[in-house]
């Protein structure tokens, strides 16, 4: 990301509370949160009587990517500062929807508000203005897109390593990072998903948006490499998080994956590549930057010192079952491949789908089916021949 977003402006006045806010380009979210009422439950000019009330009301709002709006509540959930930002914060929150939580977080391009009180009806309006980085007629075209790359990948049913290695190599080979800074765009999913084309935060926010909807966990993290702002990802398999970063992996050119399901001690194992620093961005604090200004973002989270290993099976690699490693292993992993390359389920139950993983980058493609081929003729010419696993341990 090359551009700073991070500067704010506080402006107050006696007869309101008022709040223009520059929104931070790669931020985090704040603790997770649920509400049992929605929107719909209020007419525009009903009255919130709670803050979980209203934050519901505004958090629709912005999934809606409405610009100027006010939201009328108790006199008393808006009778300060801290009030009225708690109401943003449990807004931006965390929840099961990719298109809410940090998705709503990095939409914005900046933000601002105003409190006007009315004391004879003991009501306060909360007004609202709002600019996003996309319009709300290109989030309607993002929805579809989404739900066209989801099913295009067919992995709804599928384990959540397999799911996030296909949303990965997908946003991986299909979007260039910009060089153009011009458009606001660049900075959002559409534009990493619809365009092909966007910086670091447009590539998070697709992930995240993605994953989310496949129901796995994902946060967009902030910071910085080489001084300059940046944001990548933080994943979930069975409670252990790893870190993901298709914007350096995408500039790398690199088909191993370097930068996918790393942990803190060796995502930046990369010589010579740029380095990750999470960190708060400089700026005056806002509640959509509470939860990594706090360092609650990272620590409400058990992060892997290391990189993703997925259990060795004793089966590996032979992916028809019958207790060989053959041709016949090789010509399944192929057309698994050749399955996945055209939009297609790969074919393979979740037990094949592993045996066929045979050099463990948790995807399969050609170089899978190349290992099976090597072993069966090393098998055909030695003598004193070793398990498959041990094969591939001393090929590595």
């Amino acid at each position: 990301m090359k551009r700073n977003k991070q500067l704010l402006s506080l402006i107050a006045s006696a007869a309101a509370l008022v709040l223009t806010l520059p929104v931070p380009a790669a931020r985090a979210a704040s603790v997770p949160y649920s509400s049992p009422y929605t929107a719909e439950e209020h007419s525009a000019t009903a009255r919130c009587n709670t803050a979980e009330e209203a934050a519901a009301v505004l958090r629709e709002k912005l999934r809606e990517h409405e610009t100027e709006f006010s939201i009328p509540v108790l006199y008393n959930i808006a009778g300060s500062k801290a009030k009225v930002d708690a109401i943003i914060e449990a807004a931006v929150a965390e929840t099961s929807s990719g298109s809410e939580g940090d998705y709503i977080r990095y939409s914005f391009d900046a933000y601002g508000y105003s409190t006007e009180p009315d004391w004879l009806t003991r009501t306060t309006q909360i007004a609202f203005t709002v600019a996003y980085n996309t319009t709300a007629e290109q989030e309607k075209v993002l929805d579809l897109k989404v739900r066209e790359i989801l099913d295009r990948l067919n992995v709804y049913d599928a384990p959540d390593i397999v799911k996030i290695s296909s949303v990965y190599d997908y946003v991986v080979r299909n979007t260039t990072y910009s060089q153009e800074l011009t458009d606001n765009v660049i900075f959002s999913a559409y534009g990493a998903a619809v365009n092909g084309d966007a910086v670091c935060q447009g590539y998070s926010q697709l992930i995240y948006r993605l994953l989310k909807d496949l129901g796995v966990s994902c946060r967009i993290i902030p910071g910085s490499s080489e001084e300059v702002n940046h944001a990548w990802n933080l994943v979930g398999i069975n409670g252990t998080y790893y870190y993901l970063d298709a914007t350096w992996e995408s500039l790398l050119g690199s088909s191993d994956y370097v930068f996918f399901l790393r942990g803190s001690e060796d995502f930046d194992s990369i010589p010579g590549f740029n380095t990750h620093s999470f960190k708060a961005m400089p700026h005056e604090s806002t509640p959509l930057n509470e939860e990594a200004d706090s360092g609650r973002l990272l620590s409400q989270y058990r992060i892997a010192k290391y990189k993703y290993n997925r259990e060795i099976r004793s089966s590996l690699g032979d992916v028809t079952g019958d207790g060989a490693i053959d041709a016949a292993d090789a010509t399944m992993i192929l057309q698994a491949y050749a399955n996945m390359s055209v939009g297609k389920a790969n074919g393979l139950s979740e037990e094949q789908a592993a045996d066929a993983d045979a050099d463990g980058d948790s995807f399969i493609t050609p170089s899978d089916a190349t290992l099976v081929l090597k072993y069966y003729t090393y098998l055909s010419t030695t003598v004193k021949p070793v398990d498959f696993i041990t094969y591939v341990n001393d090929e590595k």
